[in-house]
C-alpha cells in the first residue's frame, strides 16, 4: 500500500480543477484561469498529473532545504559578532555594520530570527 503525502490547500485545489478537466467540465484554458496559471504552466501541471496521478500535484520541494539558506557556521559567526560588538543595535543597523565593517552580508531578517 502506497503512503500518501498530505496535500496543501493549493495542491488540493489543483486536484479538484484537474478532475474537472478530466470530466470535461473545464478546458485547460479555464483551468489555468481558475488556478491563476498561464496556459503553459497549466499544461505542465496537467502532464505531471496524468503521468503520476495525485502525487504529481504535490510539490517536489517539500521537505527540502531552501537553495538560498545560508551556511549555519557563517550565520553563527555573524550573530556572535553582533552580540559582542553591536549588541545595542537593531537588526537593520547591525546588518549594515556587518556589511560595511566586516564584509559580511547578512539580512536583517536573519539577525532578527537569530
Amino acid at each position: 500500500m502506497k503512503e500518501k503525502a498530505e496535500m496543501s490547500i493549493k495542491e488540493a485545489e489543483r486536484l479538484s480543477v484537474m478532475r474537472q478537466v478530466d470530466k470535461k467540465i473545464l478546458t485547460l484554458f479555464e483551468a489555468g484561469k481558475e488556478l491563476e496559471l498561464s496556459l503553459r504552466q497549466t499544461k505542465r501541471v496537467r502532464k505531471r498529473y496524468l503521468e503520476q496521478g495525485e502525487q504529481g500535484l504535490i510539490s517536489l520541494k517539500r521537505g527540502k532545504e531552501s537553495n538560498r539558506k545560508i551556511c549555519q557556521e557563517f550565520r553563527d559567526k555573524a550573530i556572535r559578532l553582533i552580540k559582542t560588538k553591536y549588541s545595542d543595535f537593531g537588526p537593520t543597523l547591525a546588518s549594515e555594520k556587518l556589511a560595511s565593517l566586516n564584509g559580511m552580508k547578512v539580512s536583517a531578517e536573519t539577525l532578527k530570527n537569530g
